[in-house]
């Protein structure tokens, strides 16, 4: 699946999880920062016998947003700090509370917003020469889109 966004200058990027701004600058591993991929395609194909083909919206639009961060960074404190949150509440029984999620790239004008941000893995930890790179995964179910142009999807 292709990318919804790429690398951005770091320094520029406002990126807020849960009320916490993150510093790209002081964290961001080797390569991309963050990447926005879809959950699936928007569109799925069925084909009958006959060779004729059926085109259905399947309504999914959810984002899932991964950031490469260096292990002992601030950055890694603040993503592991929210996750252990919402985890904890889950594991009390009590409701998993989604985080407000911003992400803004002014000299592009990309955003991209969701009000419902949902950790979804625990992040591997590495130990060796150097000092590790860890992923955290989050899902934005009907994030808010906005591209440079302002173009709203």
């Amino acid at each position: 699946m292709g990318q919804i966004f790429g690398e951005y200058t770091l320094v520029a990027v406002q990126n807020i999880i849960g009320g916490y701004r993150l510093q790209p600058d002081r964290g961001a591993a080797d390569g991309d920062f963050v990447i926005f991929e879809p959950v699936e395609d928007d569109i799925e194909v069925t084909t009958g016998a006959g060779g004729f083909s059926v085109y259905s919206d399947n309504g999914n639009d959810a984002i899932i947003a991964t950031y490469r961060v260096f292990q002992n960074s601030p950055v890694f404190r603040i993503l592991s700090d929210l996750r252990t949150a919402q985890v904890r509440r889950r594991k009390n029984g009590n409701p998993m509370r989604p985080l407000n999620f911003r992400f803004s790239e002014p000299f592009s004008g990309n955003r991209l917003s969701s009000q419902h941000a949902v950790f979804l893995n625990r992040p591997a930890l590495g130990f060796g020469k150097s000092v590790g790179e860890t992923e955290f995964r989050l899902h934005l179910p009907k994030p808010k889109i906005v591209y440079g142009a302002n173009i709203t999807i």
